[in-house]
């Protein structure tokens, strides 16, 4: 049967979207590994989570987008916050000489002590106003462009 285009499948965009959310952890730390801005994966993840959703659904009407923006918000919060311990993990490793993993008692007890959300602010402050930037551009220009021509 040929999929119809007048009544998307919201269920099946929306797991292919839930797959944005590693991808996102696992670029924005390999961005930040080679020395680049990690808040451009935003920009990225946005518009892989749209043709995504147009994959699984079939089109994007209006109703995609406030759970498209709640997942984009989700991973990139997941990817900041991963890319604060992955830098705290490998000061840790620096410090001990390369003994003990990030499971590891003596890492998570050093992880929580260090932690507070201003210090995460403060570190990763404009990473998360840059990617909230790229990700309204590209929820406003990629998204908006997709709507209209799955409209007509």
């Amino acid at each position: 049967m040929k999929k119809s285009l007048k009544n998307p499948s919201h269920a099946k965009g929306i797991l292919l979207v839930l797959l944005v959310v590693p991808i996102t952890l696992g670029l924005w730390l390999l961005v930040n590994k080679l020395g680049y801005v990690g808040s451009t994966v935003a920009l990225v993840s946005t518009v892989l989570a749209f043709f995504l959703y147009r994959f699984g659904a079939g089109k994007i009407d209006k109703k995609a987008f406030l759970p498209l923006i709640l997942i984009l918000l989700v991973s990139i919060a997941i990817a900041i916050y991963g890319s604060y311990i992955y830098t705290r993990y490998v000061a840790f490793q620096e410090a001990v000489g390369g003994s003990g993993g990030i499971f590891s008692a003596k890492f998570q007890s050093r992880l929580n002590a260090n932690f507070s959300w201003s210090s995460l602010w403060f570190l990763y402050g404009k990473q998360i106003m840059f990617s909230l930037v790229f990700m309204l551009i590209g929820v406003g220009v990629f998204g908006y462009d997709l709507v209209k021509k799955d409209s007509k």
